[in-house]
């Protein structure tokens, strides 16, 4: 017997880049809203994390969607003003 995967599954892509959280930002459930906003799958690889409010939160993540989802999504992060650097240009979507 065969299972068929969903076309909306095998059309993800994975994206790796790197998010710095701004400190005024640290309240905020930043990367869980992500994840909600847009159906994501998360990976976070490593974090950088500091115990007092004043230094940035640095994170390497995979994100995985469609391209239209994280292109999205990485509109979204922009308008919060969280900077990020992709590891894999968005010509290679």
């Amino acid at each position: 017997m065969s299972v068929s995967t969903p076309a909306a599954v095998r059309q993800d892509k994975a994206v790796s880049l790197r998010l710095r959280i701004p400190a005024e930002l640290h309240d905020q459930p930043v990367l869980s809203a992500l994840v909600r906003e847009f159906n994501l799958h998360l990976n976070i690889v490593s974090a950088l994390l500091s115990q007092t409010d004043r230094a940035s939160g640095w994170f390497h993540v995979t994100l995985q969607g469609s391209d239209a989802t994280l292109q999205a999504a990485l509109a979204w992060l922009e308008d919060r003003r969280v900077d990020f650097w992709l590891e894999q240009s968005q010509s290679d979507w």
